[in-house]
């Protein structure tokens, strides 16, 4: 996969599908658990093989880093994680592979947070 170049119009195909497939899970994540929390998050994990095994270690690492130093565990957060491609699927496909979650405690959040670590 190329990178998207200033004034390109092209946007490669399997791109375009996970963006798409993110957006229409993130409906379903949010409207699965409406009111019971006060926000969302929907975090997006790119394993598509542009990234090589170190980088894809870093992703997890940085996204879990985030969460343990910046997330509420007051219960007035969801969270759920969705990979594209999903591992074994077609290429073009996005999955929700943590969560829905409603991070209530520090215990949850360390569980959450070996989830994404163990993709």
């Amino acid at each position: 996969m190329k990178f998207k170049r200033k004034g390109d119009s092209r946007v490669p195909g399997l791109t375009i599908k996970a963006l798409l497939a993110c957006l229409l899970l993130a409906g379903v994540s949010v409207s699965a658990h409406a009111g019971t929390h006060s926000l969302s998050l929907l975090l997006c994990l790119d394993s598509t093989g542009s990234l090589e095994g170190s980088d894809w270690t870093l992703e997890k690492s940085g996204t879990t880093a985030a969460l343990e130093a910046e997330l509420p565990v007051d219960g007035s957060v969801e969270v759920t994680v969705i990979q594209f491609p999903v591992v074994g699927e077609d290429p073009g496909t996005a999955g929700i592979v943590v969560g829905p979650e409603i991070i209530v405690s520090s215990a949850q959040l360390s569980s959450f947070n070996n989830s994404i670590n163990a993709l």
